[in-house]
This record gives structure tokens, C-alpha cells and sequence, in this order.
């Protein structure tokens, strides 16, 4: 049996006073994870869009596997300040993009439910 590590969810830019940079929990997880030799994927949604193409081109530099969609929602952002002299972040996040709307695809569904309860044990409360 092939154990893979999902990370699915949000695949964005937080968009930093210096620059942008790649973001998502869930996308920086499967990456993390991936570089200590686990089998990995990002499982999410870009928009159709010039953020989308750039993030699919990191994750593919990064060689990080994946199973993005392609959607017609804009590609996520996290706008994010320093409040304070300590460093402090704000954020601001855009809803109604495209990771908000991951389409549940044949595709998908081959990280179902008995890959979830192998993940749950491997990092939940069974620890």
C-alpha cells in the first residue's frame, strides 16, 4: 500500500512588504514533508490567471507533486503588514478564490476516506 501525505487546501501568495511569496499551510506541509523523502501531494485550486500559472511553475521547480485544478476564480492572496516594531503580522484574506473552490474531481477521490483515516492516525489524536 502506497502512503501518501495530502496537504489540501489553500495554494496562495502572501503577498509580503518585500515581495511575494508562495503560501498555504497545506502546500508548505507537502513540501516540507517531501523533503524528508515522504511521498507528498498538494491537493488545491488556482485560478486561470498569470498568479496561478507562476504558483504551478514554483511547485514544479520545487518538484513538488500535485493535483491542482485549474478553476475560474481568481488565484488566492494573503495581503499581509507589520503592525508593530516586534514584528507583528496583519493579515488580510481574499475569499471567494480559487482554493475556496477545489473541484471534487474522479482524480480526487483517490485520497478518500481510507487514505484520511491512515493520515488521521499517522498525525491525530492516535499519537
Amino acid at each position: 500500500m502506497n502512503n501518501i501525505i495530502v496537504g489540501m487546501g489553500e495554494a496562495l501568495w502572501d503577498v509580503l512588504p518585500e515581495g511575494k511569496k508562495i503560501g498555504g499551510a497545506p502546500a508548505n506541509f507537502a513540501y516540507h514533508v517531501s523533503q524528508f523523502g515522504f511521498d507528498s501531494r498538494v491537493v488545491s485550486a488556482v485560478g486561470i490567471d498569470a498568479d496561478g500559472d507562476e504558483i504551478l511553475d514554483v511547485f514544479a521547480q520545487k518538484g513538488l507533486r500535485t493535483q491542482i485544478e485549474r478553476v475560474p476564480y481568481p488565484t488566492g492572496t494573503v495581503q499581509v503588514t507589520t503592525l508593530s516594531a516586534v514584528g507583528v503580522p496583519c493579515y488580510e484574506i481574499k475569499e471567494g478564490v480559487a482554493w475556496d473552490n477545489i473541484p471534487f474531481t474522479d482524480e480526487l477521490k483517490r485520497f478518500g476516506p481510507e487514505h484520511a483515516r491512515r493520515m488521521f492516525r499517522l498525525f491525530g489524536a492516535a499519537q
